[in-house]
């Protein structure tokens, strides 16, 4: 929760994305309280003050046919389903909502009608504004289809950077630092699965936050500026350690 507490804080650029503030979508997940065990597609009163909080997924739909929203299902999603038959990746988006105290999500294949043309037609041009106002864009990049899930075991001997002495220029005295590999995120988060999904670029270019779930690691960013800023979200898992980083 501090990232995006400092996020909210100290970053004024990501404020800015969310220009709409009173903008919201058609339809919310809303996913309760964990341990109710249920979710319900809700559509929100014209004006709710204060506008929700909710959380996007980016993911990869795989080729299976998907639980997704159809004319035929919309009152029984409306009426609630256990959480429990969702896909994998949609529970595990709901662990991490929990633990960011959100209880909302927006997830394309629940929120849009997918066999109502009108419906897509409408819901995909407001696509812009579903990302951009959302707190925080949860993104499945270890996962081919949406039962994949979020989560992986992981250990800290999975990243083990090396530890070297040395002074960065003649004025300064010697320290010890991490040495990073500095391609390591790339391997993490480039030439992936989900990244061959078109729609991929704009939920990442217009989220003002983005959680990574890679194969070795979680990576948190955030700002426009992300862009530049990729092979250096490694560093603050090492933010309140002696020594320093060095890539």
């Amino acid at each position: 929760m501090n990232w995006i507490n400092n996020c909210r804080t100290y970053h004024p650029e990501c404020r800015q994305l969310q220009k709409a503030g009173n903008w919201w979508p058609t339809r919310l997940i809303d996913i309760g309280n964990e341990g109710e065990g249920k979710w319900k597609l809700v559509s929100l009163p014209a004006k709710p003050q204060p506008p929700p909080s909710y959380m996007t997924l980016s993911y990869r739909w795989g080729s299976k046919d998907n639980f997704r929203l159809l004319k035929e299902n919309l009152y029984s999603f409306q009426n609630g389903l256990p959480i429990a038959d969702l896909p994998r990746t949609f529970q595990d988006a709901c662990l991490v909502a929990w633990r960011f105290s959100v209880k909302f999500l927006w997830i394309d294949a629940l929120c849009i009608i997918q066999d109502c043309s009108e419906d897509w037609s409408r819901e995909s041009a407001a696509m812009r504004l579903v990302y951009a106002n959302a707190l925080c864009n949860l993104a499945a990049f270890a996962s081919t289809d949406p039962h994949g899930g979020l989560f992986r075991s992981r250990t800290m001997e999975d990243f083990q950077p090396s530890i070297v002495r040395a002074a960065l220029d003649k004025s300064t005295p010697p320290k010890d630092y991490y040495a990073v590999d500095s391609d390591y995120t790339n391997r993490q988060l480039l030439d992936k699965e989900l990244l061959k999904r078109g729609w991929v670029f704009q939920e990442r270019l217009l989220s003002p936050r983005v959680l990574y779930f890679a194969d070795k690691q979680v990576f948190w960013n955030a700002s426009p500026s992300r862009g530049a800023r990729h092979s250096r979200t490694v560093c603050p898992l090492f933010a309140d350690l002696s020594p320093n980083i060095y890539q």
